[in-house]
Parts: structure tokens; C-alpha cells; sequence
């Protein structure tokens, strides 16, 4: 089993651009540019520059681009570092547009907890490329609050960006603290940190909060990126304290959610497909989320479920009513087919109880199942008992503390003796979550990280299993 993704990250010299354009179908921003606008100032005030070189602020540039869309506003000449936005939010109105950056931590725009940064109004694209935005917010009173740093009427795309302390707040319902997209998300080796959500309806007013890191209304892929230390909270509800993902078509690949928390439910990631559509989590850490709740780790409720060669551990929930706090699979609008490959979940732990509960199917009846396929998974402690065959079950995995192995994310090392060791299968997987060859013992090992062979782990540091 092989997907886009993987088959991208296999071709480890192939430009990004080449990459991007093959894994959402979408042609690069240089082909789609008519005009390249040309930041040179970190002025973040009023529109300022010359229409007769195509340069000026950066508001300037953007209330001048194409409202058709397609152009780019190139800041990669920036020293300065900082643009602040002292004026108020942004606002794009253009279709597509592209706002190309010299680096993740070269530039930073801010909003300055004035307003959001970027307001996006067209239909289309907005594509951000090798900056960070930070310190937007919306405070509502009497209206719902969208998208803390980033509002998109259409879709966004984040190539090496990072998105943090970002807040939408308001007394109505609230939906992403980071990032509000109608249309898609796409973050590649992008992250989201520190971002929040929150509503101050009170309970049994139909308003909560969603989303602490994104709300994503069609759809999700990530990309070798990280999502962690959002938030959720409301009084009528908070939940989704990482991702909200209102449509499944969700591709998670190579990617870390972690540290996450919700207030009432869905610390790390909410797939809310209505029994429809897929959803894809592959060679990706989802750990120590948590939630006031039911579900710390992941909630799906996709037609189609692909979790290959994943880790998903050390969540937790307050209140677990028959929810996994670790992988809960909703049945409740049809039924659902989960491909279950060379996937760790264990040590998911329920507060209120002190047990673990690692996986658990709900709203199961005669005309809504769960069926499983797949092979040779390692499941610490669950009650389902259709599980895939070779599923090593009631075992400790023996796993190290969430920390930087190597690659662009966080991961689990599986320390020695561990019972996931040499017991996977690689099928068509060249590496594992970190990009290190996925098959060094006689098999592949179990979850998202790959132990090589002269690699020397010691069993003394690991976290432990109630």
C-alpha cells in the first residue's frame, strides 16, 4: 500500500514545487503568476509603493495584485524580519494570490493581537510559502469568530510556514484559533503551535469552539509537519483542541499532532466526515493529547479508514463513556472500513478510571459496522475483537519519550525488547516518519519510527505503561 505522499517523500531529490504540484494537482505559483509584486520595506502601515516597478509595502502590493488571481508578492528580499500590521488585518480579496517569503525564520508578520493577519475573501488559493504569522486575533461580541491569523473564503496552502499564538474568541460559536479555511488546508512541513479557540456561550446554546490549531470545512493534508499545543475551550463546548476537519478527505502523512487539548472532547484530531469519504493517516505520531472529555488522540468518522505504520500513544481523557481516549472510530452514519497496517496504539489512558483504552468502535449496530483489514499491528488494550490478524494485544510497547530522533518531527523511538520490534510489515514504504530506510532488522518494526540497527537504546528512559 503506497500513496502520493509516500511516493514523493521515496523521491527525496525531487523539487518541492514538482512535489506539491503532483500531490494536490495544482500547477506551481510561478506557472500561475501574471505579475510578481516585489516587497521592499517592512513598512506594515499604509499602502505604500510604485505601480511602475511593481514595488512597495507589502499592503501595496496586495490591494494591487490581480483580482483574477494568480499573481505573487515576493518578500524574499526582506532583512528587516518583522512586519507588523499596526493598521489591521490584511485583506486579500483576489482569487489567488501567493505571498512567497525568504524564510520560516527569516520573516515573521504579525498582527499584534490587534486583528487577524490575513484575511482572505476570494474563492480561490492562498498560498503561503517560507514565513511565519504570528499574534493575530479575533475578539467577537454577538457574531461568530473565524480564523485567529488566517480567514479563507476558499483554500490554503502553507509551504514551510509556521502559524502560532493565534486566538479567536468569542460569547458565540468559534471555529479556528490558527486557521479558518471554507475550503481545504494543505500544510506541508508547516506548523501550527500555540494557537487557541475558545467560545463563552454557555452550555445548551448550540455554540462551542472548534478547532484550536484549524478549522478546515473541506478537507486536510499534512505533510511532514507539526500540529501542537493548541487549544479548544468553551463553556458550551471545546473541542478539536489540534484540527477540526468538517469534510474527510484527509491525508496525514509524516506529520506529529501532539500536546493538544479540548475541553470537552477530540484533543488532537477530529475527522467529522459523516460516515463518507476517506481518511489516511500514515508514518505519523499522534501522542499526548488530551481532552476534558472522551477522546484525547483521534476521532474519525470517514467511510474509509488507512492507519499504516503510525504511533498513536499517551493520550488521554477525563470522562470516557465508551470512547477510546486514544482511537475512536464513529459508526453512527454508516458503516465504516478500516485499514489497520504495522500501527503502535497503546498506553491511551482514560483519567477518571486509571485504564488504558486504546482503540474502540461506537455506534455499531446491524447497519453500522466496522470491518478491519490490514495486518500485524501492535494494540495495547481495546475491546474490539474483529481486530486484523497478527494484532499483538495486552502488551507494553516499551516506548521512548516523545522527542526530536532525527527528521523534521517528533517521534517514539522503540527502545530494545520492545514487542513491536521486526513484527511489520514495509510493503511499499522506503522509510519511516523521520525519512531513515524503513526496514533495517529482518522486518520492518511496528508504528511510525524504524530502530536501525547500530542504534544503541537502553530501557531505563522509556515511558512507562499503566
Amino acid at each position: 500500500m503506497e500513496y502520493t505522499a509516500q511516493r514523493c517523500l521515496n523521491a527525496r531529490r525531487k523539487p518541492l514545487a514538482t512535489c506539491i504540484a503532483a500531490l494536490f494537482s495544482l500547477s506551481t505559483p510561478a506557472a500561475m503568476a501574471a505579475t510578481t509584486w516585489t516587497v521592499d520595506t517592512c513598512d506594515g502601515g499604509s499602502s505604500a509603493g510604485n505601480l511602475n516597478t511593481y514595488s512597495g509595502n507589502l499592503r501595496f502590493a496586495v490591494a494591487h495584485a490581480a483580482l483574477g488571481g494568480g499573481d505573487t508578492v515576493d518578500m524574499t528580499l526582506l532583512k528587516c524580519g518583522v512586519i507588523s500590521l499596526s493598521t489591521g488585518a490584511l485583506n486579500i480579496s483576489q482569487k489567488d494570490l501567493t505571498l512567497k517569503g525568504p524564510g520560516i525564520d527569516k520573516l515573521v508578520i504579525t498582527g499584534l493581537y490587534y486583528d487577524r493577519v490575513l484575511n482572505h475573501t476570494g474563492s480561490g488559493s492562498l498560498y503561503l510559502e517560507s514565513l511565519s504569522i504570528v499574534e493575530g486575533s479575533v475578539n467577537a461580541t454577538g457574531v461568530d469568530a473565524r480564523g485567529g491569523c488566517i480567514y479563507s473564503a476558499g483554500s490554503v496552502i502553507a509551504d514551510h510556514v509556521r502559524i502560532s499564538y493565534c486566538t479567536a474568541r468569542t460569547d458565540r460559536s468559534s471555529k479556528g484559533g490558527g486557521i479558518f479555511t471554507n475550503g481545504s488546508l494543505t500544510l506541508w512541513q508547516s506548523s501550527l503551535a500555540y494557537n487557541s479557540v475558545s467560545s463563552s456561550s454557555p452550555p445548551g446554546a448550540l455554540d462551542d469552539a472548534k478547532g484550536g490549531g484549524a478549522f478546515a470545512s473541506g478537507g486536510l493534508t499534512a505533510l511532514y509537519s507539526t500540529i501542537s499545543n493548541n487549544s479548544a475551550l468553551g463553556l458550551g463546548g471545546g473541542y478539536a483542541g489540534g484540527l477540526f476537519v468538517e469534510q474527510s478527505a484527509v491525508n496525514v502523512s509524516g506529520t506529529t499532532i501532539s500536546g493538544n487539548h479540548a475541553s470537552t472532547g477530540i484533543g488532537g484530531l477530529w475527522v467529522a466526515g459523516n460516515g463518507s469519504g476517506s481518511t489516511i493517516i500514515q508514518n505519523s505520531t499522534i501522542s499526548g493529547n488530551s481532552t476534558g472529555g472522551e477522546t484525547g488522540g483521534v476521532y474519525v468518522n470517514s467511510g474509509i479508514v488507512n492507519i499504516v505504520f503510525s504511533t498513536i500513544a499517551f493520550n488521554t481523557a477525563a470522562s470516557q463513556n465508551g470512547h477510546s481516549p486514544g482511537l475512536d472510530l464513529g459508526a453512527f452514519f454508516g458503516p465504516i472500513k478500516v485499514v489497520l497496517q504495522s500501527s503502535l496504539i497503546a498506553n491511551n489512558l482514560d483519567t477518571s478510571t486509571s485504564t488504558n483504552n486504546d482503540l474502540t468502535t461506537v455506534g455499531v449496530d446491524a447497519s453500522h459496522t466496522v470491518t478491519f483489514s490490514g495486518a500485524k499491528n501492535l494494540v495495547g488494550a481495546t475491546s474490539v475483537t474483529s481486530l486484523p490478524p497478527m494484532t499483538t494485544t495486552g502488551v507494553c510497547p516499551l516506548l521512548g519519550p516523545l522527542r526530536d530522533n532525527g527528521g523534521p518531527t517528533l517521534t517514539h523511538a522503540l527502545l530494545s525488547h520492545s514487542p513491536g520490534l521486526d513484527q511489520g510489515d514495509a510493503g511499499s514504504f522506503w522509510f519511516d516518519q523521520r525519512g531513515f530506510p524503513r526496514v533495517s532488522g529482518s522486518a520492518a518494526d511496528i508504528g511510525a519510527y524504524e530502530v536501525a540497527q547500530n542504534d544503541i537504546i537502553f530501557n531505563s528512559s522509556f515511558e512507562g505503561c499503566q
